[in-house]
């Protein structure tokens, strides 16, 4: 054995629906076989095993985009990282009490982040581990809240230190009043600090209603995606209204039996996909990824996607 990769579980929210994902992690080749073909291989392989397994798309966190698109990945979807000096956080009342919350509650957290994470395609529905995970495991995340049932919340690891800046792990929100009840408190957080940073998703809230021209706002490509089982990726299409009919030949050279021709319909309620004899467009692996959470928009085949990634 030279090298070896993980296939992590993941259940992906697309257009409302769950795919399931292979979450792919701790690709490594031992020094002496790199430049081999060995990690060539593996991807390869791995994305034959993904699909052998069941699973409609994979993603992963690229260490060099270009080598990853060698096996059908691409970038879907982005972020925004704000950087918020505290003189520009916003003055708000809270309209929520906020309160700390023991990490061992997870469980109260997690309505809250369902409701945020089915409004964008490619977001994970958390299991335990995961959300052990992602609270910090042995080193947990402070934890505040918003509302009682929760209504958003705030995941953070204090810096004791003054006039630095201090980051937000996680913040999420399932109402407006909850998001501007987390902002008024973070506000308070803020004291002696220079500044604090975090992520929100492309509809950015802080952009579009308190944004200065001295925060900045990072645009942030975050992770990349490949469709494993094509005929079964493009079942989570959706329009926003009408519906719409096309076939598609996709580029794929590691796994063959996803070139089709396919032959989509597709309308508010979802797609059906059969084999068809001729395609009315060609496009890479990658590209129908993108397509399917929403980054790229169809035009001229009359298909509009409803969400971005």
């Amino acid at each position: 054995i030279v090298g070896s990769a993980t296939g992590l579980h993941f259940n992906t929210v697309l257009n409302g629906k769950v795919a399931h994902c292979a979450g792919v992690a701790a690709v490594g080749i031992v020094p002496e076989a790199r430049r081999s073909g060995a990690g060539f291989a593996l991807m390869e392989g791995a994305n034959r095993q993904y699909l052998e397994e069941g699973f409609e798309f994979a993603s992963l966190f690229p260490f060099r985009a270009s080598y990853y698109r060698q096996f059908g990945y691409e970038y879907a979807g982005t972020r925004h990282k704000l950087t918020v000096p505290e003189r520009r956080l916003p003055k708000l009342e809270h309209e929520l009490p906020v309160r700390p919350l023991d990490a061992s509650d997870w469980l109260a957290l997690e309505p809250c982040y369902t409701e945020f994470a089915q409004r964008y395609n490619g977001m994970n529905l958390r299991n335990e581990l995961q959300w052990r995970r992602a609270l910090g495991m042995d080193k947990p995340f402070a934890v505040f809240v918003a509302g009682d049932p929760i209504e958003a919340y705030a995941m953070v690891r204090l810096d004791g230190g003054f006039w630095v800046s201090q980051e937000i792990r996680e913040l999420v929100w399932s109402t407006p009043r909850g998001y501007r009840s987390m902002l008024g408190f973070l506000k308070g957080l803020a004291q002696n600090k220079n500044e604090l940073s975090w992520f929100e998703p492309v509809d950015s809230p802080f952009r579009t209603s308190y944004g200065e021209r001295d925060v900045q706002i990072a645009t942030d490509q975050w992770m990349m995606w490949r469709a494993i089982d094509v005929p079964r990726a493009l079942e989570f299409l959706k329009t926003e209204t009408g519906s719409a009919e096309w076939s598609v030949r996709v580029v794929d050279k590691g796994l063959p039996e996803n070139e089709g021709p396919w032959r989509v319909v597709v309308s508010a309620e979802g797609a059906t996909v059969e084999p068809t004899a001729k395609s009315d467009f060609t496009i890479p692996v990658g590209t129908l990824s993108q397509l399917v959470l929403g980054d790229l928009g169809l035009g001229g085949a009359g298909l509009r996607v409803h969400r971005r990634a």
